[in-house]
């Protein structure tokens, strides 16, 4: 029987022929298969010929450990998102998530024969049940020792120490201390610190002197690998939209900084102008008391006696609703939006880390692209050629990659100092900028509060005097 082109007339065929046609094709699969195979296995120790020929050379050039995987197509990137770095320890602070600080009772320690008077306050964790005394010096110590140290973070801004010691100064320094030791409590990193925990906690001041100087024995890291975070990784990788956030970060803090000085400026003329009208009705009091004091018959009279006594009254009650006013602006707001600035000023230090490492990095990438451009000039090719010749220009990159790896190391770790900071100052913005305006809608809050409470109690106090005015006539 003639059986049809490749099988179409299959129902007719026999058994016996269907057995025959089966072994015939499975007999051509065989060898099919074993002739790939034996490519497959030909292409497979090839390979493996070619990568120990290249570990051979990578071993012989002192290569490092760390190479990327695809050296030429994009020498400059890093694929590591994070860096490993060292883990912040684990104090008590960190099982409470809202931590309040107070500080009180500023005092002058008077000093002897051979020491000076200093100053001293008590400051008390209530979430802790800790209260210790501490002197100025001791603040000072504790910012300088966490700047020192944590060159990742934004240290809170601290009133600069003088010589004079003064009580009333020391009052308005309260509110500033208190604002930089619970900023220093809503910092992630900062907050979970040895040396923060111990100035809460040692109550003696013997012990406390001996903490610090240990402290003070510690070794200053400066590598981004010995920072320390909470979670012990720190982001080195950036994209051009992190950059641009930086440059539009920059040039806001700049114009802020010109928006505070204003704003505090209008604070001091709005000061000046409740405490002169304080004064001129003040000297109107005075004024009404010499002319009672000349026509002795009409002053002797109850009518008139009632009418100068409610209005001297009246008086006094504006007057010192002025100065609850002046000191409650000042409290408030001069001072709140004094701290504000300083914060922002804090960042002007890393800003300077951000550039100087920005630059750094450019430098050695513009360089790094100059010499391959040289280097393709000197084979007459370039990047275009890749479609044409994909093969040859690998090895031309891997080639070049040899000779320039040094150089590749150096641009590698530009980028990932350049990255660190960068990502920390953006970091440390949005985190101040979110807890500045938290604080803001509070404290603009209890202003608006407190001062609608004065002017209630004046005139009611007003429409009392009033009330007796009427009564007389």
């Amino acid at each position: 029987m003639k059986k049809g082109k490749n099988g179409t007339d299959l129902e007719n065929w026999s058994l016996q022929e269907l057995i025959i046609a089966t072994d015939e094709f499975l007999k051509e699969d065989i060898d099919i298969n074993s002739e790939t195979k034996n490519k497959e296995e030909d292409n497979k120790q090839n390979k493996n010929e070619n990568e120990n020929k290249k570990e051979k050379e990578q071993k012989q050039d002192n290569n490092p450990e760390k190479i990327e995987q695809k050296e030429g197509k994009n020498i400059s990137e890093h694929n590591d998102n994070n860096l490993q770095c060292c883990t912040i320890e684990k104090t008590p602070i960190r099982k409470i998530n809202e931590l309040k600080i107070e500080v009180k009772n500023p005092k002058i320690e008077k000093g002897g024969i051979f020491s000076f008077s200093y100053s001293t306050y008590i400051v008390c964790t209530p979430a802790l049940n800790f209260e210790v005394i501490r002197r100025h010096d001791d603040f000072i110590w504790l910012y300088n020792i966490l700047k020192n140290h944590f060159v990742n973070c934004i240290v809170p801004p601290i009133v600069k120490k003088k010589d004079i010691v003064d009580e009333n100064k020391m009052k308005k320094k309260l509110y500033f201390l208190e604002q930089f030791l619970n900023d220093i409590a809503k910092h992630p990193i900062l907050r979970n610190c040895e040396y923060f925990y111990s100035f809460l906690a040692i109550k003696d001041e013997k012990d406390f002197t001996k903490a610090k100087n240990e402290y003070d024995k510690n070794q200053i890291f400066t590598n981004i690998d010995k920072f320390k975070t909470v979670n012990g990784e720190i982001k080195v990788t950036f994209t051009d939209d992190d950059e641009q956030f930086y440059k539009n970060i920059s040039s806001k803090l700049n114009y802020q900084e010109t928006i505070y000085d204003k704003l505090l400026y209008h604070f001091k003329i709005l000061l000046m102008d409740i405490n002169l009208v304080s004064e001129k009705m003040n000297e109107i009091a005075n004024i009404w008391n010499e002319l009672f004091k000349q026509k002795e018959e009409y002053y002797e009279t109850k009518f008139a006696s009632e009418i100068y006594s409610s209005y001297n009254i009246i008086m006094n009650q504006w007057i010192e609703l002025q100065n609850s006013n002046s000191e409650l602006i000042k409290k408030s707001l001069k001072r709140f939006y004094r701290y504000i600035k300083e914060s922002y000023e804090c960042f002007k230090p890393l800003s300077l880390v951000v550039e100087k490492n920005k630059k750094n990095y450019y430098k050695k990438k513009d360089k790094l692209s100059y010499e391959k451009e040289r280097y393709y000039a000197k084979l007459n090719r370039n990047e275009k050629d890749k479609e044409d010749n994909g093969d040859n220009l690998d090895i031309d990159e891997l080639q070049f990659n040899k000779i320039m790896i040094n150089d590749i190391n150096k641009l590698n770790e530009a980028k990932r100092d350049y990255g660190c900071y960068l990502n920390i100052y953006n970091y440390e913005y949005v985190r101040i900028i979110d807890l500045n305006d938290v604080k803001l809608k509070k404290n603009i809050g209890d202003f608006i509060k407190e001062l609608s409470l004065q002017l209630s109690n004046f005139i009611s106090k007003l429409n009392e005097q009033l009330s007796i005015i009427e009564s007389l006539n």
